[in-house]
């Protein structure tokens, strides 16, 4: 390689090589499991909206696992998604204040997700209302979740699937 071509290779490289080796971003991971079953759901789609503008999708493995990358800034919406179960979504805020040092650390979040059958008949409001609420928390360094919301929702869930399993 000559040695112009080489120098450009290696100047280009020390101008993005930093941007490339920082975080800047919240590794989320998880498993989908089938809610009768309880059985790992493989090829379940993992789509992720920032401020209601769509970006990556993976796909969950054989043992209904997936991790997926969302960068530290917006609010995101992650939703989950089978040809034969009512999708689930949950919500992520990036969008508090986040400090140089926390935002060159390693984050990760778990969210094991459960999907109910689509021959449920679930309320339309229920089947499109996030399952759970997470933000950073500048106080605590921390992302954490909305406790009394998600045991809120779980609560109506658990009620309309019990209902639907009557009728």
């Amino acid at each position: 390689m000559p040695n112009a071509l080489r120098r450009i290779l290696t100047i280009a490289l020390l101008a993005v090589g930093p941007a490339l080796c920082a975080q800047e971003h919240l590794l989320v991971f998880g498993i989908v499991k089938d809610l009768d079953s309880g059985g790992m759901m493989q090829n379940v789609r993992v789509r992720v909206f920032t401020d209601g503008l769509e970006g990556d999708s993976v796909f969950t493995d054989p043992l209904g696992r997936y991790q997926i990358g969302l960068p530290l800034r917006g609010v995101h919406v992650i939703e989950y998604n089978s040809a034969l179960h009512h999708p689930k979504v949950v919500e992520v805020s990036t969008d508090n204040d986040m400090d140089a040092l926390d935002r060159e650390q390693e984050w990760g979040m778990r969210i094991d997700i459960t999907l109910a059958s689509a021959f449920l008949e679930l309320p339309e409001d229920l089947v499109t209302m996030p399952a759970g609420k997470a933000a950073w928390i500048p106080e605590r360094h921390a992302f954490e979740w909305d406790g009394p919301y998600t045991e809120r929702y779980l609560f109506q869930f658990r009620k309309a699937v019990k209902a639907a399993k009557r009728d």
